[in-house]
């Protein structure tokens, strides 16, 4: 594990943003599924957990069964929805505590699939709470609207499965709500076709964060929220909080002639006598190469914050700074440094560094690297809600 660089997520902050989300969620009274896929999207989903399961959240999803695997230790009493295509499971696994107490609940994607998750749920003498996927337009993955129907009939014949469940996925929902709609206009139309097959404590479920943020139109019985909870919203909802930031230190201070290259392919060249300061993070850590003399780094300096940029290319596990314009300021070896900040929207934060590297805050989050540590700290859930009062 590296030594040259943290990343500090404070938990308070999840435990405010959820309480957002639930505030959200009150006109339509619909429940709070929180995704903690990827390890929580690289932040930690077992630290997560443990603050969400706190928080009035109502279910957990993951991807596969390893990831529930990983939280089916942790003492909490929220189902687990998986929400991969799990075909097969062996037995006895550590799985089926869960299954028994009908705690790990199965997304069910084409009608193979729902006969085989029958079949673990009968090889275990349980009937396993199923959510039929409905493909409404993002051709990935699902249940067409003809094996839509046809699996609400068949699981009234299995013996391993409880319908417990209907979804849909939103593709769209950070950036068209044109085809959001579409999509919701859809997963209506084929609840209505099959509702005269249904129990009445099914669960309606569609929206991701951003079709949460959007509106309680969109929300039905659940919604299934996971990037909102680390306060990154798409800008569609501005209480939020982000809740982590990456941390580093100056490790090398030296100055430089007018004409000197800089880097790994000469790709930059000081067009003046110049500071330059070195931070040991690099793409083997998760800082995208795509950032080579486009990202900037925030430096804590004795007059204040000060942001500069990075020039070259980014290294394996290194960035180099320009500190020329803040020279003066106690720059040295050991200056606290922020690769990446907790604010909203500002130049060193996770938005802007995605924009600038060509990429999003999805793919920046989960690809920091677990050699990177994880410091968590709490700051208390009121006093971050009276900062979001009075920002707004």
């Amino acid at each position: 594990m590296s030594d040259n660089s943290w990343i500090e997520i404070d938990l308070g902050k999840v435990a405010a943003n959820a309480s957002v989300i639930k505030r959200k969620l009150a006109p339509s009274g619909a429940s709070m599924c929180a995704v903690v896929k990827a390890d929580g999207y690289g932040v930690g989903a077992d630290p997560l957990v443990g603050v969400l399961s706190q928080c009035g959240t109502d279910m957990f999803a993951v991807f596969g069964a390893d990831q529930a695997r990983a939280l089916s230790f942790r003492a909490f009493t929220q189902p687990i929805l998986l929400m991969a295509p799990v075909r097969t499971l062996v037995h006895p696994e550590p799985l089926d505590e869960l299954i028994a107490q009908q705690r790990l609940h199965f997304t069910i994607h084409d009608l193979m699939h729902l006969k085989q998750v029958n079949q673990i749920g009968i090889d275990r003498s349980a009937a396993i709470p199923v959510h039929l996927m409905l493909d409404t337009g993002m051709s990935r993955s699902g249940l067409s609207f003809e094996q839509f129907g046809a699996a609400v009939k068949l699981t009234h014949d299995m013996p391993g499965v409880e319908l417990t469940g209907l979804m849909t996925h939103a593709a769209t929902a950070e950036a068209d709500e044109q085809f959001l709609n579409t999509q919701r206009e859809r997963f209506v139309q084929a609840v209505k076709m099959v509702d005269p097959d249904l129990q009445d404590d099914v669960t309606l479920h569609m929206a991701n964060s951003a079709a949460t943020c959007r509106g309680a139109s969109y929300h039905f019985d659940m919604v299934r929220v996971g990037l909102s909870l680390l306060g990154y919203d798409h800008g569609l909802c501005e209480d939020l909080l982000p809740v982590m930031k990456w941390c580093s230190k100056l490790m090398h201070v030296q100055s430089y002639p007018a004409g000197r290259v800089v880097g790994y392919g000469s790709t930059f060249t000081l067009q003046r006598q110049s500071l330059l300061g070195v931070v040991p993070v690099g793409f083997a850590d998760g800082y995208p190469l795509s950032l080579s003399s486009t990202g900037k780094v925030k430096v804590m300096t004795e007059s204040g914050e000060k942001i500069v940029p990075v020039i070259g290319r980014v290294n394996m596990d290194q960035i180099v700074l320009d500190l020329t314009d803040i020279n003066g300021s106690g720059l040295a070896v050991g200056t606290n440094v922020q690769v990446i900040d907790d604010s909203r929207d500002g130049e060193c934060s996770l938005v802007k560094l995605a924009e600038a590297g060509n990429t999003h805050v999805y793919e920046m989050l989960c690809r920091l690297s677990w050699h990177v540590p994880r410091r968590y700290t709490t700051t208390p859930v009121a006093s971050l809600q009276q900062v979001a009062t009075l920002r707004v």
